[in-house]
């Protein structure tokens, strides 16, 4: 083997040490850490569900790890939202993440396509341990599909305690 082609074997080495070191510690896919986390929710869980519409408002609603949750309601016509801090138990939270993990809520099911006249998405964002993701719905959908309405009810019934 020539001389000069040891630096770049060595080059490439390092590289191959480094991929399967970054694969050992890259984040976990929020599949996998919603499911670690059924039994204890770290404080790095965030998930906030939103159907606001500036004309026909809505609701908007987080739960953090942390046990803090906050809900923003708006009825059609009111320009400003009504507000309610609540407090997550840990036992709350454990059921939402087992919720979020039954309902697979990493998981875009609902097709895209163009919205009929006035219709919009309502959507769900979760976080934790560095893995991040979420899907969304069509509102008008919400009730028959009985996937995004569950979580969202779950999550105003915690912020609203």
């Amino acid at each position: 083997m020539p001389h000069s082609l040891h630096p770049l074997l060595a080059t490439l080495a390092a590289l191959a040490s480094l991929a399967v070191l970054g694969a050992a510690t890259a984040p976990a896919t929020l599949e996998t850490a919603l499911t670690k986390a059924r039994s204890a929710v770290p404080t790095s869980f965030e998930a906030t569900y939103s159907d606001m519409h500036p004309l026909w408002g809505g609701v908007a609603v987080t739960i953090r790890g942390d046990g803090k949750a906050h809900l923003e309601t708006r009825k059609r016509g009111q320009t400003t939202p009504t507000v309610t801090d609540g407090t997550a138990t840990a036992t709350e939270l454990k059921d939402l993440v087992g919720l979020l993990v039954d309902k697979e809520g990493w998981k875009q099911l609902t097709p895209d396509r163009a919205p009929v006249p006035d219709e919009s998405r309502a959507t769900l964002q979760v976080s934790l341990e560095g893995a991040s993701g979420g899907f969304w719905e069509w509102y008008n959908d919400l009730d028959a599909n009985q996937r995004l309405s569950a979580i969202r009810d779950r999550m105003t019934a915690i912020a609203a305690n």
